[in-house]
């Protein structure tokens, strides 16, 4: 009978060290992967995917969370964003500052308009895209987070400030 108890006290002990988690957090947000691609490297949440795309006459890449996606892709810039912004399928555009990479570059959220939502993702209306101008090289390069959920905000803003480009 003692072994018994013992056993049980020892399974469950790791359990019951452990601290509650703060209310509203998520131990995937916690555990993040490193990923380094030619001329970049950035963090992403512990799950995501690498998808298997392959782009049209550009770098291309995808991965996708839970409720998130990123698309990595070239020949894309702060340019092609700022056009975005101006555009009318984009609303609640919020140009977020400290985006500075040592070359040009524009980090914003936005919201896609009812209908007007990126094909990748349909349902992911909420956007948040870094956008990097490399002068040097003549190479720019688009990182762009969609979302469905506004909570998700924090993660994809995360996500964008991790990225560090080799634009020498």
């Amino acid at each position: 009978m003692r072994s018994i108890i013992l056993i049980v006290i020892l399974v469950f002990q790791p359990v019951a060290c452990r601290g509650p988690l703060a209310p509203g957090s998520n131990t995937l947000q916690e555990e993040w992967v490193n990923l380094s691609e030619d001329g970049f490297q950035l963090s992403v949440p512990h799950g995501f995917v690498k998808e298997d795309v392959t782009g049209i006459d550009t770098y291309h890449q995808r991965y996708s969370g839970t409720g998130m996606s990123l698309s990595i892709e070239s020949e894309t810039g702060v340019e092609n964003l700022n056009r975005r912004l101006n555009g009318k399928d984009v609303v609640n555009i919020e140009r977020i500052a400290g985006a500075s990479h040592g070359t040009k570059s524009l980090l914003a959220k936005y919201e896609f308009l009812p209908g007007r939502t990126n094909f990748q993702d349909p349902d992911k209306r909420f956007a948040m895209e870094l956008a990097v101008d490399c002068r040097l090289q003549s190479q720019n390069a688009s990182f762009l987070v969609l979302y469905s959920d506004p909570a998700d905000a924090p993660t994809a803003e995360k996500i964008l400030r991790s990225v560090i480009v080799k634009c020498d």
